[in-house]
């Protein structure tokens, strides 16, 4: 006589119970009802017949619209925390001293990784600018909003050169971007980095747009072109502060040789000032604000 042990219904039984088990603790199915209960061992060879519907198995799986909101929600912290290494590693040593290398390294992930949301060193860059006039703006919020609108631009130009001296990467990276013509740099950076940063560059610009037409609008200053005007004064101001970092300028000898002079920071925001008035002066014939 066969023992029960060896029976095959039983050994069937037990697999069967196992499985349950085993799908049952994974989390990936669950059982939506009991199962009849199987008939005990005959010492036969009777193969097990559960009753059809006695044991359903579901799949508890998230829906696929979850799955991949789940997924870029995965992305966007993975972006969010690529741009903030790149961000530490620039205010620490500057954009000429930050390599891909040292962003993965900071960030904590593969190099390879790196290049799977973003296409180089360059789009980083474009995409750190965004976060930079994030912190620009801040300030220029808390301006005050009373006052002619010459003062009130010259205090953006004064806000916008002290927040360059804080942030000397800004202005390295600001600069990196705009001697490279567009054509050129979108080979390097994508469309849709190159739109994040226009925006916010453009949003930055928008406070002096709006006072330089203001102020025109209201007979204070002629400006024949706002847009450009305000333009103009942003690179120069990026300019000016790069001249302050650098702490050097340079004149000729009467011999010819060079001679390198020291440049204070007063000085600078000396002629921010000084740019501002220049800008708002009436254009004279042949000056190139004004409009044909």
């Amino acid at each position: 006589m066969r023992s029960c042990a060896s029976s095959p219904a039983m050994v069937m039984k037990s697999e069967v119970v196992l499985m349950q088990s085993v799908l049952e603790g994974s989390g990936g199915w669950v059982r939506t009802r009991d199962a009849t209960p199987y008939p005990e061992c005959n010492h036969g060879l009777q193969t097990m017949q559960p009753r059809v519907g006695s044991l359903a198995m579901t799949l508890r799986s998230p829906s696929t619209p979850d799955r991949r909101a789940g997924a870029a929600a995965r992305r966007r912290d993975r972006e969010r925390g690529i741009l903030e290494a790149t961000r530490r590693l620039l205010d620490e040593r500057g954009a000429q001293d930050v390599q891909i290398d040292d962003v993965a390294r900071e960030a904590g992930l593969n190099k390879a990784l790196i290049y799977r949301h973003f296409s180089g060193k360059d789009e980083l860059f474009a995409l750190v600018i965004v976060s930079y006039v994030d912190d620009f703006l801040d300030q220029v919020a808390a301006l005050p909003d009373d006052g002619s609108a010459t003062d009130r631009l010259t205090a953006f130009a004064e806000t916008f050169l002290e927040f360059c001296l804080e942030y000397p990467a800004f202005v390295e990276s600001a600069m990196s971007m705009l001697r490279q013509p567009g054509t050129e740099l979108l080979e390097r950076v994508s469309e849709g980095a190159m739109l994040q940063m226009g925006r916010a560059v453009a949003s930055a610009l928008h406070r002096p747009i709006e006072l330089l037409d203001e102020g025109d609008a209201a007979g204070e200053f002629p400006v024949a072109d706002p847009d450009y005007t305000a333009n103009a004064m942003y690179v120069q101001i990026l300019g000016l502060a790069h001249l302050a970092r650098v702490g050097n300028a340079v004149r000729e000898l009467p011999d010819g040789m060079p001679w390198f002079f020291p440049v204070r920071t007063d000085q600078v925001r000396a002629s921010v000032r000084a740019l501002v008035r220049a800008a708002l002066a009436p254009a004279e014939a042949g000056d190139p604000r004004r409009q044909p």
